[in-house]
């Protein structure tokens, strides 16, 4: 199981981006299930998530500040402000309104490029299968809590 952030500004379109790629993702025959931040560690998360499901991916729409890989969703127009990818290397992919600032170094997709990021979503998580290495969580860091909603779609 795969555990993905998707993290940006208020109202920068998280979750439209997740509402967007779940069906995407299903068609790849990727079994998804979300997740909404609020209040467990990331080793609660994960326990939570295999209690309730057998999915694949896990998509986390929550802070910033997860230690987890993310996707960052960035409302260039209507927020402006630098990336969060310019400083935290868990960022694997930036999903903005429009081109961004140089020096964006990880993918790059526009918000309606709904079948790239499905895509690259996707080699992700059979890149993690194959390559079948589970990698323990510290449950001492301390970090902001994730209360789940898990649900399996």
């Amino acid at each position: 199981m795969q555990i993905l952030g998707i993290v940006g500004l208020e109202n920068s379109g998280k979750m439209t981006l997740i509402s967007r790629l779940l069906p995407v993702l299903r068609e790849y025959g990727i079994n998804v299930s979300t997740v909404q931040y609020a209040d467990e560690t990331p080793s609660e998360l994960v326990a939570l998530a295999r209690r309730k499901t057998t999915a694949d991916l896990v998509l986390v729409e929550g802070p910033n500040g997860l230690p987890i890989d993310k996707i960052e969703v960035h409302n260039v127009q209507g927020q402006g402000g630098e990336l969060l990818q310019y400083h935290d290397d868990r960022v694997v992919a930036v999903v903005a309104d429009m081109h961004v600032m140089a020096g964006v170094d990880v993918p790059f997709f526009l918000r309606d490029e709904i079948n790239g990021i499905a895509k690259f979503v996707v080699r992700r998580v059979r890149s993690a299968e194959s390559a079948a290495v589970t990698l323990p969580i510290d449950a001492s860091v301390s970090v902001p809590s994730i209360h789940a909603m898990v649900a399996g779609v």
